[in-house]
């Protein structure tokens, strides 16, 4: 079935993971310590600007979000509507609203951010510690300390070092690469379908999901003493060179502060944005400073590339790039590589770039279309995503890898509708238990090599912990378990635990055919209720038809007050969001009204 599905099968040796990544060839020096110094400058202008910009954003969010306007405007939550409109990730949202409510009742800290004198990362420190009867004595000891010693105050004082880290966390990646044999790696793609399903979006989280679940079950199926715990002293050597390391790296960034440390900078009082009432007004305003923001960053990213390609934070006497980016700029490293990795590919794809310049594209969907587009399908891609909602544009970009990676083309082009109407199917096949084992695929002439190579990018600690529970599989696996690797032994486990179960429901047959998701193209959700789309009492039958699964708010909220219609047929729903008719979405093709 998964054959006839996903025809032909033709492997080109690399899976679900991303490529390796390659360390940054070196740059030499490209400018001057001048220049360097200027660049340096509109740096952290630049980076105050997008700091009072998304801090605006999150104040805007959070006032929407108290109010219920988001749900004014369609949208069953605050996340989907800053996705859609204006173009942020869950993260981000999550992220500056939380800055923005903590530092509600924090006036002069909130001053002191949205005027310049203090970044993000050090409002990001002080919000996790201050008071309002204490707020002076913080940005006191704030003008003189870095970002870093007062992550050490903070600790000593109150213990809430580590609540700062939640605003800007930064989860140490690895590549973890497993070479198994091409039924695993078709194990692998059900499995993470079904994770996807769950709403386990990348590889990290659904490769831990998969080492919690082989974890529990093998220390319940194998013999006490066969189950060991991480070896220590085995890895002491490793463990001694990491925490020396992390010794020398804070040794050398705590030097080196002496050759940056400033006097505080004295910037006049910034007015706060006065925000509207109405949730359209507020809608409005979002949507413009979200235009705004992309343009500053995309120009930010463009300083950084040539500030970094220059090596300038070493330069100017910062021990790491992760100090220069803490501490000067106030974001972290990451926040900095993904800047410069989307600038880069804008400066590979023109018609990309043209696209954000002109305001056709937000900052997700020039990210995803960044991700896979290349010089002669990005003008497809660009054009895909102008037509669609965030949702349904990560649906097809994932279904276009998917089936990129099981045949012979080269190129990853926007599916057309009965390419994603196929990997619909497999989804359904998977969670339905219909495809319960990978097929056993025949030799072909000319077929790819019998194992795949997959490069997942995942936490640390879990490659850690994937290979430990591996090697004890490996040792146990003849004795007392299933004589495969441990990849399949995971997925598959992964896949009868939680595969949703069949129930004897009414209507189960339409939430089987959504896949258990709400059919809005700003949802997604996954408590699913049956809706008539042509209501009953106005002559609606129970028709496939007229039957989709909406979410609870969606179904109870969205269309019944007014806020979301919805009308017939299934197979091609014309979806309106607001009052208003902002937005309007006709089967997977986007309209939006002109602000």
């Amino acid at each position: 079935m998964l054959t006839q599905l996903l025809a032909p099968a033709h492997s080109q040796g690399s899976l679900a993971g991303r490529v390796r990544r390659r360390p940054e060839r070196p740059h030499a020096p490209g400018c001057s310590i001048e220049g360097l110094q200027a660049l340096d400058a509109e740096l952290a202008r630049r980076a105050g600007e997008a700091g009072r910009l998304r801090f605006e954003m999150g104040r805007g969010l959070d006032l929407l979000e108290r109010g219920g306007g988001h749900h004014a405007l369609g949208f069953s939550s605050i996340e989907a509507y800053a996705l859609e409109r204006c173009e942020r990730s869950a993260s981000w949202t999550q992220k500056a609203r939380g800055l923005a409510r903590r530092l509600a009742s924090l006036p002069a800290i909130e001053d002191a951010l949205i005027s310049g004198s203090l970044s993000w990362s050090m409002a990001a420190v002080l919000a996790t510690v201050a008071s309002l009867g204490d707020a002076d004595f913080w940005l006191a000891e704030a003008s003189r300390r870095t970002v870093r010693e007062m992550k050490a105050l903070v600790l000593e004082r109150r213990g809430a070092a580590g609540e700062a880290d939640t605003l800007e966390a930064e989860a140490e990646l690895r590549t973890l690469t497993l070479t198994v044999p091409r039924e695993d790696a078709w194990c692998f793609e059900q499995a993470k379908l079904l994770g996807r399903h769950l709403g386990e979006r990348t590889n990290a989280a659904f490769v831990l999901g998969l080492v919690a679940e082989s974890t529990s079950t093998l220390c319940s199926a194998l013999p006490s003493n066969a189950i060991e715990l991480p070896d220590d002293e085995a890895m002491s050597p490793q463990r001694a060179w990491e925490r020396e390391l992390a010794r020398m790296r804070g040794e050398a960034e705590e030097r080196c502060e002496s050759h940056f440390r400033r006097s505080p900078e004295r910037r006049a009082h910034v007015e706060p944005l006065v925000w509207p009432e109405q949730p359209e007004a507020v809608d409005r305003q979002l949507r413009e400073l979200s235009r705004e923001l992309v343009g500053r960053e995309v120009a930010f990213g463009r300083a950084l590339d040539a500030f970094f390609s220059a090596d300038g934070w070493r330069r100017l006497g910062y021990a790491t790039a992760a100090q220069y980016a803490r501490e000067r700029l106030g974001t972290s490293l990451s926040s900095v590589k993904a800047k410069r990795r989307l600038v880069k590919r804008l400066g590979q794809l023109g018609f990309l770039a043209g696209a954000v310049d002109r305001g056709e594209l937000g900052y997700e969907a020039a990210r995803l279309v960044a991700q896979i587009a290349t010089c002669d399908t990005v003008e497809a891609w660009a054009t895909r995503a102008a037509e669609r909602t965030l949702r349904h544009l990560r649906e097809e970009i994932d279904a276009a890898e998917l089936l990129a990676r099981w045949s012979e083309s080269t190129a990853v082009l926007p599916p057309s509708e009965a390419e994603v109407a196929r990997v619909e199917e497999l989804e359904r096949a998977v969670t339905t238990g219909q495809i319960s084992a990978p097929p056993t695929l025949p030799p072909t002439a000319g077929a790819p090599p019998a194992t795949v190579t997959l490069h997942l990018r995942v936490s640390a600690d879990t490659a850690r912990d994937f290979r430990h529970w591996e090697a004890i599989y490996l040792r146990h696996r003849r004795s007392a378990l299933r004589d495969t690797t441990f990849l399949r032994f995971a997925c598959e486990l992964f896949l009868h635990t939680w595969r949703p179960r069949g129930f004897d429901v009414e209507y189960a047959h339409i939430y089987e055919r959504d896949r258990h998701r709400c059919q809005s193209p700003c949802c997604g959700r996954r408590d699913v209720t049956p809706h008539h789309l042509r209501f009953r009492s106005q002559g609606g039958d129970d028709s496939d038809e007229n039957l989709t699964s909406l979410c609870t708010w969606c179904h109870l909220e969205g269309i019944h007050r007014g806020q979301i219609s919805a009308m017939p047929p299934a197979s091609r729903i014309r979806w309106t969001f607001g009052r208003s008719a902002h937005t309007v979405v006709e089967g997977r093709r986007r309209t939006r009204a002109s602000d």
